[in-house]
């Protein structure tokens, strides 16, 4: 137990380092921004639920056969690896040089133009009308809500989405991406936010109720943190308290919602006592000792098992194609590809499958072990370092912008998307899962994000080319007048 405290507060010294390195161009590190990010996950994927295998004697709760303080010290060591690398390849990369310095700039806050906010309140109207019609569609509001809950849908016979109906509800995503860039260019330009707030909370409360994922409203609140960062208040680490406070209690207020709610609807009494990890059925052991903070655990089962893992691929080159290509494809629409697989293996399931020793076909559930873990399974420790590495340098190159640009509306929702690879990445380990949820299941998000953004340049190039007319004109005749004789 000494050796898994050593290792846990050494880790928590590197963690506090990463979280405390200054972007390039700041003074101060700022709360949210890549390389915070990645730090806020070691918190919340490494060190906490360490804090509770402590706390718990050593026990692992769903990776039983694992247990005890040497699988717990594996883990840690792996991470400390994993978390010293990525500080190394940030500071290399995030090292200030003369071609980079003074390029910081201020943007005045202007109001953006009005067609842009009209086409953005369309994709909003639009967005949540298909929103609407699934819940219409497929049974009406009882069963929407029971949806939210697997275990309530099928013990009520309450029928899934079928594929059309989720082509519209990624579809209806327009809605999301238009009412958060609403409500952030309302706090550039110092709007009246309470119409804002009440488009995007709508907005959101419909995913939440169409999609029951807590994930489809990461992105969309992350870009709210950041535009208050940068438009209303100077967050930096020092508020780091709070933001974990926040994440912990969003993260279980959401997955009770998705689990007391449709069991109230659907008369089905939730017994908290008979969860064995609930000690007695308290609601904040139930969710801590959850698979969400199951992480620690899963990295023990890949440094332990990598073999294990790796086998269940028919081979180490169909496991990368599985993880990190084979995704991709899933992009062709069935009409094109009418072989298209329905379903791909993933590191969690194997992980999983490893876990409960069941055949990986069997497995319905991921166990995520996150980037520390999957890299292991590829190549070891220098799979770990390199792989840290390389997120460090990516994740210093994106915090550059925090120094540099101006700060517009598009550019904070696309530093926020940046920042959603980053988190996924993390948290799945492969581009497969990150790819899948970060563009997928976002392409609702992403297709908004990209009309408004062209049509704003289109307007602000028609602006350009009036003004270079007035411009030339008042030229002109400067020019005539000069000319005319005297």
């Amino acid at each position: 137990m000494i050796l898994s405290l050593v290792l846990t507060v050494t880790i928590s010294f590197v963690v506090f380092a990463i979280l405390t390195k200054r972007p390039t161009g700041m003074t101060v590190p700022p709360l949210v921004s890549a390389n915070s990010l990645v730090g806020i996950l070691f918190v919340l994927y490494v060190i906490f639920p360490t804090i509770l295998v402590l706390a718990n004697g050593g026990v692992f709760t769903w990776a039983t056969a694992y247990s005890g303080y040497g699988s717990l010290n594996l883990a840690l060591l792996v991470s400390l690896v994993a978390a010293l690398s990525f500080w190394v390849g940030s500071i290399v990369s995030g090292r200030d040089s003369k071609q980079s310095r003074g390029r910081s700039a201020k943007e005045v806050a202007k109001p953006a133009k009005r067609p842009v906010v009209v086409v953005a309140l369309i994709l909003v109207a639009i967005g949540l009308g298909l929103k609407l019609y699934i819940v219409v569609l497929n049974g009406g509001l009882q069963d929407a809500i029971l949806r939210l809950s697997g275990g309530v849908a099928n013990s009520t016979d309450t029928a899934l989405l079928d594929a059309d109906s989720i082509g519209l509800r990624t579809t209806s995503g327009l809605a999301d991406g238009a009412a958060t860039w609403l409500l952030v260019e309302a706090m550039r330009s110092h709007k009246r936010l309470l119409p804002w707030v009440a488009i995007f909370a709508s907005t959101e409360l419909l995913s939440f109720l169409t999609v029951g994922k807590r994930l489809a409203l990461f992105l969309p609140f992350l870009a709210i943190v950041l535009a208050v960062q940068q438009y209303r208040r100077r967050l930096t680490v020092r508020a780091l308290p709070v933001l974990l406070i926040g994440a912990v209690l969003f993260g279980m207020l959401s997955l009770f919602a998705r689990i007391f709610v449709p069991a109230a609807v659907a008369n089905a009494p939730v017994d908290l006592e008979s969860v064995s990890y609930s000690g007695g059925g308290s609601p904040l052991l139930f969710y801590f000792y959850s698979l969400e903070f199951s992480t620690v655990e899963m990295i023990s089962v890949c440094v332990q098992s990598a073999h294990d893992i790796a086998s269940l691929f028919p081979s180490y080159g169909d496991m990368i194609v599985q993880t990190n290509l084979a995704p991709f494809a899933y992009t062709v629409p069935r009409s094109v590809w009418a072989g298209k697989p329905d379903m791909f293996t993933d590191f969690s399931y194997a992980v999983a499958s490893v876990v409960n020793n069941a055949d990986i076909a069997d497995s319905t559930v991921g166990y995520v072990p996150t980037l520390v873990g999957t890299s292991f399974v590829v190549a070891g420790v220098p799979g770990v370092i390199i792989g840290f590495l390389i997120l460090g340098a990516l994740c210093a190159r994106v915090d550059r912008v925090f120094g540099r640009m101006d700060w517009s509306s598009f550019r904070l929702l696309g530093t926020a998307i940046l920042l959603m690879f980053v988190f996924h990445l993390f948290r799945m380990g492969t581009v497969a899962w990150t790819f899948l949820i970060a563009v997928v299941q976002q392409y609702g998000f992403l297709v908004s994000f990209g009309i408004l953004l062209a049509c704003a340049a289109l307007w602000r190039s028609g602006d350009s080319g009036n003004l270079t007319g007035r411009a030339w004109s008042k030229r002109s005749a400067e020019f005539s007048a000069q000319a005319a004789p005297r």
